[in-house]
């Protein structure tokens, strides 16, 4: 019911990939990952209904590769997921993060990117989900020196909550080069009760629409 260590996984070539921790009550991991150049690889981590969640994730990405991260979190009880992102020369990183807090549950969540070299693209989107009293916090960086850099870093959280949870979005760039495009957001909002009234207009009740709203704000 438990898992505790280091990970060290070696990218050679093309491939995608899923690790999924959610059959674990309890997981602690360092994963160090190296990918080759080239590579183009979709990496998919899970942890859904789990209990503790603790995770520090080191990618070493090659020259000229295409990457897609899609890491979800849904309904665990405490989560630290850290993802520390090294870009080389003319490669594209997507990182898509999806995360639903219920009851008392708790989320951490750091993405860093630091592009190495010039000519690199990453896009990183955190999208969460809190319907209770627990805390949601999404923050990190994007950094580089380099040129021609083209970067993103986007948070959303959705709060369901009548309580009195802890909301936070803190991404931040750091830049030493004029020949960048770099941008960021941070929005917390409520739900569309436009959206809400329109599909209940079509039969749904309002927990069903509003389960509807919820797995498309997700992407499950």
């Amino acid at each position: 019911d438990s898992i505790m260590g280091y990970l060290k996984i070696r990218v050679l070539s093309d491939s995608d990939f899923r690790i999924d921790f959610g059959k674990y009550k309890f997981c602690s991991l360092i994963i160090e990952m190296d990918i080759d150049d080239g590579v183009r690889s979709t990496i998919n981590f899970e942890s859904l209904n789990n209990g503790f969640t603790y995770i520090q994730l080191y990618t070493d990405i090659g020259n000229q590769a295409n990457l897609k991260f899609t890491n979800k979190f849904i309904k665990n009880e405490f989560n630290f997921f850290e993802t520390n992102h090294m870009v080389g020369f003319n490669t594209k990183v997507a990182d898509k993060l999806y995360a639903y807090s219920t009851g008392n549950q708790h989320y951490d969540i750091i993405k860093n990117v630091i592009h190495e070299e010039d000519n690199g693209i990453s896009e990183i989107d955190c999208n969460g989900v809190i319907d209770g009293s627990g805390s949601m916090i999404f923050r990190g960086v994007l950094k580089t020196d380099k040129n021609h850099i083209d970067g993103a870093f986007n948070t959303k959280t959705l709060n369901l909550s009548n309580g009195n949870p802890f909301v936070d979005s803190i991404p931040t760039l750091e830049i030493g080069s004029n020949l960048v495009s770099i941008k960021h957001s941070a929005a917390i909002e409520s739900i569309d009760y436009k959206k809400l009234f329109y599909l209940e207009s079509r039969g749904m009740n309002e927990e069903e629409a509003k389960l509807l709203i919820i797995n498309s704000f997700l992407g499950l």
